[in-house]
């Protein structure tokens, strides 16, 4: 397990800032979704009004054939969003019409972070975006999508974010269980 320090994370963000995964890095690094509920996620999950917030229903895998089904736990949570994360997810929406207007074809199930037709994007095609954005940070090339995840919690528990509520924007299904992964960082 590896997260990355406050100011890592940020080179990270910066790094992304302007291409179509800077939403999704910053999601990524501000809720702890794992990868396959990003890729599943859809706009009718966001709600970017006052009280922002991202309901995690679905996760995609995409390591051999593509398949949607429930979250880990089999159950669904709401995530709140800061306003930064909103103002990105909103820029990204803009950036998405535009791209979606420029495809030759575009399948819509109104994914948030869609591959470049509109279907569910694959795991190794956001491992060479990520690799790629850990570069231009000058972050080392072995962090892993779901170390992202990682920093989320790590960050989240150094701002003294009660367990509890870490514990449920991660899906975790009890405290302790967060509590045992992350005891390191108390």
């Amino acid at each position: 397990m590896r997260a990355l320090s406050h100011e890592e994370a940020s080179r990270l963000i910066r790094a992304a800032k302007g291409t179509r995964d800077e939403a999704l890095i910053v999601v990524a690094l501000r809720t702890g979704m794992r990868q396959g509920e990003l890729a599943a996620l859809r706009w009718e999950d966001v709600d970017l009004g006052d009280k922002a917030t991202i309901t995690v229903r679905r996760s995609a895998d995409t390591r051999t054939k593509t398949r949607i089904s429930t979250t880990k736990t089999g159950e669904e949570r709401k995530v709140g969003i800061g306003p930064r994360t909103a103002e990105a997810l909103k820029a990204h929406r803009a950036r998405q019409l535009e791209e979606r207007m420029a495809a030759r074809s575009w399948e819509d199930p109104g994914l948030v972070f869609p591959n470049a037709r509109g279907k569910v994007r694959r795991r190794d095609s956001v491992m060479r975006s990520l690799r790629s954005l850990l570069k231009e940070a000058g972050l080392p090339a072995q962090i892993r999508f779901h170390d992202l995840r990682h920093t989320a919690a790590t960050l989240a528990i150094r701002q003294r974010m009660p367990i509890h509520v870490v514990s449920k924007m991660l899906g975790h299904s009890d405290p302790a269980m967060t509590l045992r992964r992350y005891a390191h960082v108390l």
